[in-house]
């Protein structure tokens, strides 16, 4: 008859608890990094410049978040992201040079 002795059994069950706990940790871990992220890559925003239409921005960076009522500014964020970074546009819709980027 083939039996597990006590020991064997709490270091089997030690071994799935250290697993448990590694795999919370490298969660948690991998959350604060993200967490702490540019909303938009630099390389991305490194590439937009004064002058350029939505349609060249939207190229670049993508679809914004939100877009103000006005139309006048766009809002990106994404998730799991701690701020946001917001772009303006000028009276003849063109991008002005200038983003905001806020991390909270």
């Amino acid at each position: 008859m083939n039996t597990e002795s006590n020991a064997q059994i709490k270091k089997r069950d030690m071994k799935q608890v250290l697993i448990a706990y590694g795999a919370m940790l490298l969660l948690i871990t991998s959350l604060i990094i993200r967490a702490f992220l540019s909303p938009i890559p630099n390389s991305k925003l490194n590439k937009i410049h004064e002058g350029m239409t939505k349609p060249e921005v939207e190229a670049i960076i993508g679809k914004p978040s939100f877009i103000t009522e006005s139309g006048s500014q766009w809002i990106y964020q994404r998730s799991l992201v701690i701020g946001y970074v917001s772009i303006t546009w000028l009276e003849d819709g063109t991008y002005d040079g200038q983003y905001n980027l806020e991390r909270f």
